[in-house]
């Protein structure tokens, strides 16, 4: 009989312990959740959190952006009037054009630039190929 290898040896194990049923009797359900449980928890902890910390807070923001409040007077519903102050607002106006300004200017050059970079830097070690 030829030895077998320590890595052959514990290739069959494992090859054993996959085929038979679980010695405590466990469901293959069971086996199967303990297998994939790390993909099934990690996405479901990734939405709780991103609820928690991005979802909740701007909710709560959209929330209270229908009331005004005072401090004599405590706070009262005023609807939609806060958005019309906004819409009517110049500073407001003036942010969205410094905004569109930057986006339109910004993010081009920078683009741009990266590019350039990434093709001079990919030039130089084609030629070390």
């Amino acid at each position: 009989m030829a030895k077998q290898s320590q890595f052959e040896a514990t290739q069959q194990v494992i090859e054993m312990q996959e085929l038979a049923p679980a010695a405590s009797g466990a469901s293959s359900a069971w086996r199967l959740w303990r297998r994939w449980r790390r993909h099934v928890i990690i996405p479901y902890l990734f939405l709780l959190l991103f609820s928690f910390f991005l979802l909740v807070p701007l909710l709560y923001a959209l929330w209270t952006s229908f009331f005004v409040e005072r401090l004599i007077g405590g706070t009262t519903f005023v609807g939609l009037v806060n958005y019309q102050e906004v819409v009517h607002d110049g500073n407001f106006w003036e942010g969205v054009r410094n905004v569109l300004l930057l986006l339109f200017t910004q993010v081009p050059l920078m683009s741009g630039l990266a590019l350039l970079l990434a093709l001079l830097r990919m030039e130089g070690e084609i030629g070390r190929m």
